[in-house]
């Protein structure tokens, strides 16, 4: 068995009476050291997430924006019926001769075209129609821009069920005025179908010209699905990162377009493959909805199709006074408090060239930090070029940097048609002994390289794909939204809880795998979780607020080599991290074992025997099992209250969680790190033997670790506090740089060696 030092905080579900076992039948020891914390906070924005204009995650039916209709200003051509709009259907053309256009210009001056009917016959009767989704309870708000020549026109807005023979409801707007002028209705609730037809028709003869339609459900939240505000509101994520994504660095990414009126916005915003993203949900709006559920604000710059001056603009109009132009105008849209955005990104993923973006990043850096010092200004980096990729750009950026941002997904689809499934699992829910190997690395590299020594990472996007079908970042396929990934987040969570203080952000890309929209039996729309989901809502309200020292003793696994999945070694069947408040304590374990229950002996640093405890645990039977819109809470926590005595059998393939409601004495001020010339190597470089300076300890040993640029431990031993000078013989190290990490229990040192023969 391996001893497996790691920290906490996750969630599970079944066994939940104590259960008792002699020492000798026990699987692990969980021992949580001491109530002795760093005074350095876990961050609420390791409780993040980013949304993006892609894949309609934020517009379109299923879309956090409540517009139930699509390409409502009649700015796409649909390419297949001629004059009709993208999404728009002929619902109705009575004669041959009347024509439906598109016509350059509108209502909205920055829009491509308006919607025009022209009729040559008195009883002509010809109408447009989109699929769209009624409340039975709520009424719906529909607007729209008409204008007419014609004398005693009359516009008629319908709902027809979807067979299109049956009219649920109709409005007709009589004499429609010559110049454009908005024109609304109130949709009743309770016309007995959801999903139905709105149909927009012209009755008689003449031209009429139509512009900028809206359909909202009267419940939305300033704009915001009642469904996904009430999620939001629940959840209370940490951070949101916004706009993109591929979107952010578009030319159709100005945030200056977003603040005029709604209906006077640039349109259309191509994004990719024709996805329509127009910008409802602009600057204002993204960070009134972070205002309403309290959360911070992350906002990345447009670095190829915008200039310092306007990301300078942008920080003054988001967190200005009264004395500064853009301050003044946002004060003038009504929000008379500084929205305070402190996260500031510079263009996503332009990586292929990186002395260039290194070089392109320095004046938008310069220019955020004049405009507000206390800006946190991100470069939007790489991990994939490696060590190589770091020298390079910092070379060039310097100390210009609060937080270096990075994307990582992971793979969990076989390359390879000789695998199990057992063999996917296995390497799927690694996720935390991966990530913790990645952020040794990246440690490393930081270290070499001429990076601020105390920079600080933010993984602002984070994804897992088992890529059924292209592109990975489909959200068609069931599998993201199955407790096998919801094992995937806990372990992932466990990871970031522990390294909170190198990353202290971290963003879920909430468009894949968090919330489901389908249909159930009755018709209705539901807005469902994924087990992903329910972890991250979970985690985001079962952590303490510090970071305790935990070490867990069972048995490992190993993955075997298969192309399409991570490898990992030596990988704990119990994943465990611990936090606290002043009146808390929070174990968080992940059980691995795809089969197995395993017992565990849980040592506390005071004897919790006889203490109440509630137990939270996230099961189910089957991993590939996920929630449906008929059993939208299909897999969820259960909980129970009991008392604690040590012994505990967590399921197979779950997550479990301790809660304690207790008044802990927590010692703050411990495990700084410091790197300095306390610890020093010489002769640097070194082919046999290297010899340190030990720095001063009250403490009895030190723990030594020699660490290669792949993360991984070549050297790991117990050195005496007593001594002033330690041998150490690195006759079996390869040529290369080594990162040596000293540890007394209390305190971290840092240094490096070369090895050169």
């Amino acid at each position: 068995m391996r001893i497996v030092r790691i920290l906490l905080i996750p969630f599970f579900l079944l066994s939940f009476a104590m259960n008792s076992k002699s020492e000798q039948d026990l699987d692990a020891t969980i021992r949580v050291k001491s109530f002795q914390v760093s005074d350095e906070k876990i961050p609420k924005t390791i409780f993040g997430i980013f949304i993006e204009f892609l894949n309609n995650f934020i517009n379109g039916p299923a879309g956090l924006w409540a517009q139930e209709l699509t390409n409502r200003g009649f700015d796409f051509d649909d390419k297949v019926v001629p004059g009709v709009s993208l999404h728009w259907n002929l619902h109705s053309k009575k004669n041959n001769s009347d024509l439906v256009q598109l016509v350059d210009g509108g209502y909205n001056n920055n829009g491509k075209y308006f919607q025009r009917i022209t009729n040559q016959f008195s009883d002509s009767y010809t109408a447009i129609s989109q699929k769209v989704y009624l409340y039975d309870t709520v009424t719906s708000n529909f607007y729209i821009y008409l204008k007419s020549e014609t004398d005693d026109s009359q516009f008629k807005v319908s709902i027809y069920d979807t067979l299109i023979n049956t009219e649920l409801f109709t409005h007709v707007f009589n004499n429609i005025s010559k110049d454009w002028k908005k024109y609304s209705v109130t949709i009743p609730a309770g016309l007995g179908k959801n999903l139905v037809y709105l149909s927009l028709g012209f009755e008689g003869i003449g031209i009429i010209d139509f512009d900028e339609a809206s359909l909202m459900p009267s419940h939305n939240v300033n704009g915001i699905k009642k469904e996904y505000y009430d999620i939001f509101a629940r959840w209370k994520p940490g951070i949101i990162r916004y706009p993109g994504g591929f979107f952010a660095d578009t030319k159709n990414n100005l945030w200056k377009s977003t603040l005029n009126e709604i209906d006077q916005r640039v349109s259309p915003n191509s994004v990719v493959f024709s996805d329509f993203q127009r910008m409802d949900f602009g600057i204002n709006e993204f960070l009134n909805f972070c205002k309403m559920i309290n959360t911070e604000p992350h906002l990345v710059i447009n670095m190829i199709n915008d200039n310092p001056q306007s990301a300078s603009d942008l920080s003054d109009y988001c967190n200005g006074d009264i004395d500064t132009y853009y301050g003044k105008l946002r004060i003038e849209n009504g929000f008379l408090e500084p929205f305070n955005v402190k996260y500031w990104e510079i263009g996503n993923e332009q990586w292929e060239n990186p002395p260039k973006m290194a070089t392109d990043y320095l004046p938008f850096y310069h220019a955020l930090k004049k405009s507000n010092t206390d800006n946190q200004v991100m470069l939007c980096g790489n991990i994939w070029g490696g060590l190589d990729y770091m020298l390079t750009v910092f070379d060039i950026v310097g100390e210009n940097t609060d937080l270096y941002s990075y994307h990582e997904f992971m793979p969990a689809k076989p390359k390879v048609s000789t695998y199990s499934e057992e063999q996917r699992y296995y390497s799927t829910v690694a996720s935390s002994k991966i990530l913790d190997n990645l952020f040794g690395q990246l440690k490393n590299w930081i270290f070499l390289s001429n990076a601020p020594k105390n920079l600080k990472l933010a993984m602002t996007e984070y994804l897992l794909s088992f890529d059924i079908g292209p592109p990975h970042w489909d959200d068609s396929n069931v599998r993201n939204f199955s407790f096998e990934a919801g094992l995937w987040m806990a372990g992932s969570m466990n990871s970031f809880v522990r390294n909170h203080e190198f990353q202290p952000i971290f963003e879920k890309t909430f468009g894949l795998g968090h919330i489901r929209v389908g249909f159930d039996k009755n018709g209705k729309r539901i807005f469902y979780p994924s087990p992903t989901h329910t972890i991250m809502e979970f985690f985001r309200h079962h952590t303490g607020d510090y970071l305790l020292d935990t070490e867990v003793d069972c048995l490992t696994y190993s993955t075997e080599l298969i192309d399409g999945l991570y490898q990992s070694a030596n990988v704990p069947f119990l994943d465990v991290t611990t936090t606290a408040n002043k009146d808390k304590l929070y174990i968080s374990v992940l059980n691995r074992h795809i089969s197995d229950s395993l017992s565990a002996n849980i040592v506390l640093p005071l004897d919790f025997t006889g203490k109440n405890v509630k137990i939270y645990e996230f099961y189910d039977n089957d991993y590939f099992n996920y929630n449906t819109p008929d059993e939208p809470e299909k897999i969820k926590f259960s909980e129970v209250n009991t008392v604690f005595n040590h012994n505990y059998t967590f399921p197979p393939h779950s997550y479990t969680l301790f809660e304690f409601d207790e008044n802990i004495d927590l010692e703050l001020g411990i495990n700084d790190t410091i790197i300095n010339d306390s610890f020093a190597a010489f002769p640097n470089p070194a082919s046999d033997v290297i010899k340190f300076v030990l720095p001063a300890s009250k403490y009895e040993y030190f723990n030594l670790k020699v660490i290669n640029l792949l993360g991984e431990v070549v050297i790991d031993k117990t050195i005496s506090t007593t001594e002033f000078i330690a041998n150490l013989s690195i006759s079996s190290l390869i040529d290369g740089v080594y990162v040596v990490n000293l540890y007394d229990g209390n305190k971290n040192y840092y240094t490096k060696f070369s090895v050169a023969r």
